[in-house]
């Protein structure tokens, strides 16, 4: 197993991860951090209201409160509807499982190893059902962090996460036999208590939510949440931890929570801001180790972060928290109706438009479409240029003496250069997937019929969102940086191809759907064919059904663009609401 350890940092922290909470604060005591506000703030901390049958609790017990609040928000006898449905009634219940079976359970869940005994073979099938109908994560054979020890509760949110939100956060979760989710984070936490309490929260939230109980376990949560923050100011203070896998790790996953189940988006920037300045400092570290060789005095902790340099594979720690960050720096970017310039903070150091080439360390040469993106690699600087133009476009709109049916010729011909690129590097990713699937296919010529056509449908779903993907940015180009009239053919016939691939490629409701959320809304805000409506209202429906709060907003914004004729941006912001989708 790959052990996630600090990313030993020889410096002071820099002025940039210090202004984590404030951007514009140039001139800081360099012995103290500055955090967010919401850190630092008594009065917007959780608030946890202590259960009456806490008050004799001994509270020198820090899990004491956990075990008190869990058990006033279950009944005695269970009802969950949810699993109810999806695995039938639950046989009687055991105590434990045994103690042979609990080290066995952990070579297929946590550890990763690839040897399973022969009583794990036999035993497989009654651990799987077992696991599954009591919602169970078994110990290590090395004892597991002390807060799962001591609450059973939390051993289950951490079978709960591995099984259902780890799926849902890419897009083809039963191609992706290596998702990070799943293998890395989970085993991340063992090592950082801020990122497995980060997890146990994210995973009740999700749980609450596909059991129709939002808000069920709420001071559950906030608790969880509040032990992430509290362990996450501990490692922005702790040099040695500024810039670790975890510390990394743990700012992103808090962003996300905050984009899936929160309705304080300045929290998820504020998160996002910091792991941007994290980004920085780790790539001025990979620049320093670059250009000497490591030796065998170097901090092994260091190795983790440092190997992306040199290979790329799943198990690369530091390649997965790159790919994270910068889908959630770009596509934040891009679909926030507010404070946009919380994001891609390492691009925005020129007074004009600079386009981007590449994005640094991330080596995109013989990959295709990113199992953990969704799309081609090679599509990214493309996205944060559409981003950077963007800007251009409303800064020059903001002064009232422009005319923005009449933009400056730098930010036209940039946008038409970029559309040339863009479409190149799409239709270049294309062709070499289409020949990439032509020799499987030829070298495996003696596979069933039904094995071929099962290979394509699961291309299809790749293939289908890295589209996506692309018909997205390209839309943005045309609406944002062109400003394209929604009427004009080329949107049109642009949303049309993406309707379509939405009915005949994405399911409803499923991960690769819920990952493609912000190019859905695009298409659906700018859709002028009353007959595609009702569909668009459906699936965001569908989506607001399963308590995603996005959805529900998004409909609203959606919905007066199509009584109004405004776009996105203007409609959200005439609503006054506040949206982040991926």
């Amino acid at each position: 197993m790959q052990k996630s350890e600090a990313l030993s940092v020889d410096m002071a922290p820099g002025p940039d991860l210090l202004r984590y909470a404030d951007p514009t604060i140039t001139h800081l005591d360099p012995g103290k951090v500055s955090t967010p506000d919401f850190f630092a703030t008594p009065q917007a901390a959780p608030n946890i209201d202590t259960p009456r049958s806490e008050n004799n609790i001994d509270f020198s017990d820090s899990f004491s409160a956990d075990l008190a609040r869990i058990e006033r928000a279950f009944p005695s006898e269970q009802r969950l509807p949810f699993f109810n449905a999806i695995l039938g009634p639950s046989p009687p219940r055991k105590d434990s499982l045994d103690a042979e079976e609990l080290e066995l359970e952990l070579a297929s869940v946590l550890d990763n190893s690839p040897q399973k005994t022969g009583l794990l073979i036999r035993k497989r099938n009654e651990l799987w059902q077992l696991a599954l109908t009591q919602h169970l994560i078994p110990p290590l054979i090395v004892p597991l962090p002390e807060i799962l020890l001591k609450v059973p509760y939390y051993r289950q949110l951490l079978h709960f996460w591995i099984n259902v939100p780890a799926e849902n956060l890419v897009p083809a979760p039963y191609l992706y036999k290596d998702n990070p989710f799943k293998k890395i984070l989970p085993q991340m936490a063992m090592h950082y208590p801020g990122l497995l309490t980060t997890i146990l929260a994210f995973a009740a939230r999700a749980r609450d939510d596909l059991e129709g109980s939002v808000g069920t376990h709420l001071k559950i949560i906030d608790q969880l949440l509040g032990r992430s923050c509290d362990e996450l100011l501990k490692q922005l203070q702790d040099e040695s931890e500024q810039t670790s896998d975890g510390t990394f790790a743990t700012s992103l996953l808090l962003s996300c929570y905050e984009v899936c189940h929160s309705n304080d988006f300045n929290k998820h920037r504020a998160h996002n801001t910091g792991a941007s300045q994290i980004m920085l400092a780790r790539t001025r570290k990979l620049r320093l180790l670059g250009d000497s060789p490591v030796t065998p005095n170097d901090d092994a902790r260091s190795l983790s972060s440092t190997s992306s340099l040199s290979k790329r594979n799943e198990s690369d720690i530091a390649y997965f928290l790159l790919r994270w960050f910068m889908y959630v720096d770009v596509i934040g970017a891009l679909s926030s109706t507010r404070d946009r310039g919380k994001y891609l903070r390492a691009y925005r150091n020129h007074d004009s438009y600079t386009p981007v080439e590449t994005i640094p360390h991330l080596d995109t040469s013989g990959r295709d479409i990113d199992f953990l993106l969704g799309f081609d690699p090679e599509l990214l600087p493309h996205f944060v240029n559409i981003s950077l133009l963007i800007d251009e476009v409303e800064k020059y709109t903001a002064m009232p003496e422009n005319d923005p049916s009449c933009l400056p010729l730098y930010i036209t011909t940039a946008a038409l250069e970029l559309k040339d690129k863009f479409y190149r590097s799409y239709e270049a990713g294309e062709a070499k997937r289409l020949m990439m699937f032509d020799e499987m296919i030829e070298k495996n010529g003696k596979i069933s019929h039904g094995r071929s056509k099962d290979l394509m449908t699961k291309d299809n779903i790749l293939r289908s969102t890295n589209k996506l993907y692309y018909d997205m940015g390209l839309l943005n180009l045309y609406r944002r940086v062109l400003l394209l009239p929604r009427l004009s053919m080329l949107v049109q016939d642009l949303i049309t191809e993406m309707t379509e691939i939405f009915e005949y490629y994405i399911e409803p409701g499923s991960p690769a759907q819920i990952c493609t959320i912000f190019g859905l809304f695009c298409a659906g805000c700018d859709n002028l064919n009353d007959e595609k409506k009702e569909f668009y209202c459906e699936r965001f429906q569908g989506l607001a059904r399963q308590e995603n709060m996005n959805a529900a907003k998004s409909l609203v914004i959606m919905n007066r663009c199509w009584d109004t004729g405004e776009d996105w941006i203007t409609a959200a912001n005439r609503l006054d609401i506040d949206l982040v989708l991926m």
